[in-house]
């Protein structure tokens, strides 16, 4: 029988596809292995470095080297902390930060030669058991992902989930809760003062005063409404790009969501870097195609805004560029405040001793109390391991800008055994979090549990008054809101 010249296309054809599908698992395996060995390789090399430089360190640094050089061996000996990075954005995020903190930073502070910061140094000894804390913590949390993340990432409802957009059945409650913002924002409009557009205004004001019974509702509601806006937005654009495919309804979802990365509160720029990171996530699950667009514009446009704020934080509202200077030591300092390095988890571990008659049951009471809308103002604020952080590292006073680490708040609740309990329990939380996320196919709980699992990723960052707070104010509230505008719906009336 002769071959046709279809047969012999349909040959070719079938032979180009097996090629390319062996080259896109080739590559895919490529990146794989890129993403297991570079960073324990730039561990293993920071730990060298670092090494080198050990002589040259301030007392009681003397072992910093173990930071890189263990990370590095135990990314290489769990393979499941590098395995759900590209699918789960809060194991991402958790895995950046521990790079900066357990990699970048050590090697950032031994070039810099630079150890000090805000207050007095601790001593040489407590560095030496802040370090051996980071290195338990750094292992606790290895461990975790080990143990749990198969049986969360890998749950056989997930393989059977359809991932597909589904729209809002009902949208009444979030409605009338818009609503209701509008008319609170119309009769306290200075709410708005709160808020700046793409750069700080020069007529900053650091605290607004609104002459209302429930101030802090007040501004909750402002909050919720500029998300319940934008879901709704969101939602209604990604059923009409379905429904017909055109390009206009991507750009309307850029545009609706420009204002959540645009507008922000204070001098916050976590109020900015999460919901930038959320958008980018949710935009390249309902856009898939324009993952490109969709990364580049709104990275700019939260790079700019971040610029901003830190130009004004740390050189005035009037400095420029050229007159800002960034060096490495100030750096070293910084990454030492923001991913408690192993100068603030030692003041932590002071602050316990300093003030172990004043730190009670009732502090943790306290701690965990003082986030909660309602009975924060029957809570003892000054009786707080926040407070009493602040008294170590910046004196007897009113400042409290300095947050104490998570580990140092373990640490002082529950001795050297328990430092990392509230990490681990973080990082426990984010995986189910980032797990939910991934499955849900309506906008507004993939919404809500992605911020929750960006949040808890950066865990090492925050303290838990910080992380109660986001719980209390946002998700908790906003996921029961979610939950009731979904079982809620308005009937048609059949004629």
């Amino acid at each position: 029988m002769l071959k046709t010249s279809h047969d012999k296309n349909e040959k070719i054809y079938l032979r180009k596809k097996i090629t390319y599908s062996k080259l896109s698992r080739d590559i895919f395996i490529f990146c794989r292995l890129c993403l297991y060995i570079c960073p324990s390789f730039f561990a293993f090399l920071s730990g060298l470095i670092v090494l080198y430089n050990r002589y040259n360190a301030a007392p009681g640094y003397e072992h910093m080297a173990l930071l890189p050089f263990s990370y590095g061996i135990l990314y290489l000996i769990f393979p499941s902390m590098s395995r759900y990075i590209v699918s789960h954005i809060g194991m991402l995020i958790m895995n950046i930060i521990m790079l900066i903190r357990y990699v970048i930073m050590p090697l950032v502070i031994a070039i810099s030669g630079s150890y000090g910061g805000f207050g007095q140094n601790p001593d040489s000894n407590t560095v030496r058991l802040a370090i051996f804390i980071m290195l338990y913590e750094m292992l606790v949390v290895f461990i975790v992902v080990a143990v749990f993340a198969k049986s969360i990432y890998k749950d056989k409802k997930t393989k059977k989930y359809d991932f597909s957009h589904v729209p809002l059945n009902s949208k009444i409650v979030i409605l009338c809760l818009i609503a209701v913002a509008i008319g609170v924002i119309a009769r306290y409009p200075e709410v708005l003062e709160r808020y700046h557009f793409f750069v700080i205004r020069k007529e900053f004001k650091a605290r607004v005063e609104i002459q209302a019974l429930f101030k802090g509702l007040i501004e909750l509601l402002s909050e919720w409404a500029k998300y319940f806006i934008y879901i709704i937005m969101i939602d209604k654009f990604k059923v009409r790009y379905d429904r017909t495919g055109k390009i206009k309804y991507v750009w309307l979802s850029y545009l609706v969501s420009l204002p959540i990365v645009m507008f922000f509160i204070n001098t916050s720029r976590y109020s900015i870097v999460v919901p930038s990171i959320v958008i980018i996530t949710l935009m390249n699950i309902l856009y898939p195609n324009y993952k490109t667009i969709t990364i580049t514009m709104i990275s700019l446009i939260m790079l700019f805004s971040v610029g901003s704020l830190t130009l004004y934080k740390y050189f005035g509202v009037n400095s420029s560029l050229s007159t800002a200077k960034i060096t490495l030591e100030v750096l070293a300092e910084r990454f030492q405040m923001y991913f408690s390095g192993p100068r603030n988890i030692a003041m932590a571990i002071e602050t316990k001793h300093i003030f172990s008659n004043d730190i009670t049951i009732n502090t943790f009471f306290n701690d965990f109390l003082g986030s909660i809308p309602g009975i924060s103002k029957l809570v003892n604020r000054l009786d707080r391991t926040n407070t009493y952080f602040n008294y170590r590292v910046l004196g007897f006073g009113d400042n409290t800008s300095q947050i104490i680490p998570m580990s140092g708040q373990g640490y002082i609740f529950f001795g050297i055994i328990g430092a990392p309990i509230f990490t681990a329990l973080s990082t426990y939380i984010m995986m189910r979090f980032d797990s939910r996320a991934s499955r849900e196919a309506r906008i507004d709980y993939r919404y809500i549990f992605t911020w929750g699992a960006i949040w808890l990723g950066a865990a090492m960052m925050y303290n838990v008054q910080i992380e109660e707070t986001f719980f209390m104010n946002y998700f908790l509230p906003m996921y029961i809101i979610f939950y009731f505008n979904r079982r809620i719906v308005l009937k048609k009336r059949d004629d």
